[in-house]
């Protein structure tokens, strides 16, 4: 493996996708540009790998590479001085490589800017060795790169250099736009392109098989965790979980309205059921202590929240999220619900409160949601005054926590065996409904009907919101919590969403207007422009202008 941070994207060699059976994503053209300039065109394949370290347990799953015939000429590792020999074996450092001898080799795989920060590791520090080399930490090991002060250098044959720059592809870009395009509107958008991706299908099938192990009774719905043969090595994170707690709390005893509103917090979750009190030994599947922090928000109406990091891992040992299969939700493609958003002239939003928190655990999955607390917020946070809780529902922070949900409420809508059922089943985005109607009457029944369906599992429909604004229909903003009194203009998100990392999307809808816009910039400028809309009826939805930000940045007008 060879790390290039001057390398946009990450390869991998092409003969790799036979001898390892990659799934194939995509096919797309790449031009890339090296030094001098000189600039190489190919087809490539989009395929999906995991890495698995060499010393540890731990792997990085479904990292997404792109296949390449010849990635770089032969290159050598570094040569390692005896002062460095001797450093790394005292402080028993692991390095990624199978050995500390120098040799020549032909990366099979480039990481680029793209999964650089994923493989680097940014908990421990870089490491600077007698000499001069540095040691570079990444969750496989470290890796060693740098100039030696000691070492000659060597012969200018023998250095090689390769970066790698994407650029604007030349080789059948019409066929490629054409196909971003088509790609827009497909589920491989979401990650469900199962006829090309073997391993996708098999997700989809152990999640489908997942849902039938989740129980609705007595309207309360019970769902485990999708774990992974792995689980059996998730080590308990107790020592970490120890230190993060006296870190949070040497912070807090210096705000005692922090301090007390934290308290507060968890109390309130002990009396809601949603986290109960256990003892420090555990006799579940597996254990595990989750840091926490706090998020302060004293503009809004709840200041404190309390987060829980299930990413958190001792030195070489898996986290929680490591061991989860995090599936897919199954929702929606979010282009396919805003775009039939549009296509119905009465509209409607809502949202499931506290959606997350309303699944609750069985009690063998309970103590990998462990957590420390104290049993007085007066005294220091060690021994006797350490107080053990852990969590009867899902928690947020579990990297399945919306596949989770999707699957529990589809469970439950298929058994409703309703039209309305089926509808819903359609338009849920995680904790997200929304409605389309044909006239004010029919989505007045569908308020009703989901309300229905929602409160027989315990769940609130709530902050419903319409463009319907007919003033002469009082009786319609009569019903508790359906559509606001349209005196008050109302913008909500639709959609948040991100194809690019470098590139994230939101979908704004303006109810009162019946507009869509693409950016809180969008929004501002929508004020400005358009008070006059406050004393106009609602249009048509598809006779709106909406801005929608579509796939890769395109800004297009309907």
């Amino acid at each position: 493996m060879l790390l290039d941070s001057g390398a946009q994207k990450s390869f991998i060699k092409s003969c790799y996708i036979e001898g390892l059976k990659l799934p194939i994503v995509r096919s797309r053209s790449f031009t890339t540009t090296g030094m001098g300039e000189l600039k190489e065109s190919f087809q490539s394949d989009e395929v999906l790998v995991t890495l698995k370290s060499l010393h540890y347990s731990r792997k990085l799953q479904r990292l997404s590479v792109h296949t390449k015939e010849k990635l770089t000429s032969m290159v050598k590792t570094a040569v390692l001085s005896e002062e460095d020999k001797t450093f790394i074996k005292d402080r028993n450092i692991s390095i990624a490589q199978k050995d500390n001898s120098s040799s020549e080799v032909s990366p099979d795989l480039l990481i680029g800017q793209d999964l650089l920060n994923t493989i680097i590791d940014h908990n421990a520090a870089a490491l600077k060795l007698p000499s001069g080399l540095m040691l570079t930490p990444t969750i496989f090991g470290y890796t060693i790169s740098g100039t030696s002060q000691i070492i000659p250098s060597i012969d200018r044959e023998d250095i090689h250099f390769s970066t790698l720059v994407v650029a604007t592809p030349v080789t059948s870009a019409k066929d490629d736009y054409k196909n971003d395009i088509k790609h827009l509107y497909e589920l491989e958008s979401l990650g469900l392109n199962i006829s090309n991706d073997s391993h996708e299908a098999a997700m989809i099938k152990f999640m489908n098989t997942y849902r039938k192990s989740i129980v609705i009774e007595n309207g309360r719905i019970t769902a485990g965790f999708p774990f992974t043969e792995d689980v059996t090595s998730l080590h308990d994170n107790f020592n970490v979980a120890f230190r993060r707690l006296q870190n949070l709390f040497r912070v807090l005893r210096s705000d005692t309205e922090k301090l007390s509103l934290y308290d507060d917090t968890l109390t309130d979750y002990l009396n809601e059921g949603i986290i109960e009190d256990c003892s420090n030994t555990a006799d579940g599947i597996a254990t595990f202590y989750l840091p926490h922090r706090h998020v302060w928000t004293p503009s809004k109406s709840t200041k404190l929240r309390v987060v829980f990091d299930a990413s958190s891992h001792d030195k070489d040992q898996l986290s929680l999220n490591d061991v989860i299969y995090e599936g897919h939700s199954l929702s929606p493609l979010i282009h396919e619900i805003l775009l039939k958003f549009r296509t119905h002239q009465y509209t409607m939003t809502a949202d499931i409160q506290k959606a997350f928190l309303q699944t609750r655990l069985p009690s063998n999955h309970r103590d990998v949601t462990r957590f420390l607390w104290v049993q007085d917020i007066n005294k220091p946070a060690e021994g006797s005054n350490l107080r053990y809780f852990r969590f009867c529902r899902v928690p947020f922070g579990i990297n399945a926590g919306p596949a989770i949900l999707n699957q529990s409420l589809l469970k439950h809508i298929e058994e409703t065996s309703s039209q309305m059922g089926q509808e819903l089943s359609n338009s849920l985005y995680v904790d997200n409904v929304l409605l389309e109607g044909n006239n004010p009457g029919e989505l007045l029944a569908k308020y009703r009907e989901s309300k229905k369906i929602f409160s027989s599992i315990g769940m609130n429909l709530r902050d419903y919101l319409s463009n319907n604004v007919e003033r002469n229909d009082p009786p319609l903003y009569t019903f508790e919590n359906f559509p606001i009194d349209m005196d008050d203009t109302e913008v909500i998100l639709l959609g948040n969403y991100s194809v690019d990392e470098n590139f994230p999307s939101a979908v704004y809808w303006c109810t009162l207007c019946d507009y869509h816009m693409s950016s809180i910039q969008h929004v501002r400028v929508h004020f400005e422009q358009h008070q006059h809309f406050a004393d106009e009826q609602p249009q048509n939805s598809m006779s709106t202008q909406p801005l929608f930000l579509a796939r890769n940045g395109i800004l297009a007008n309907s």
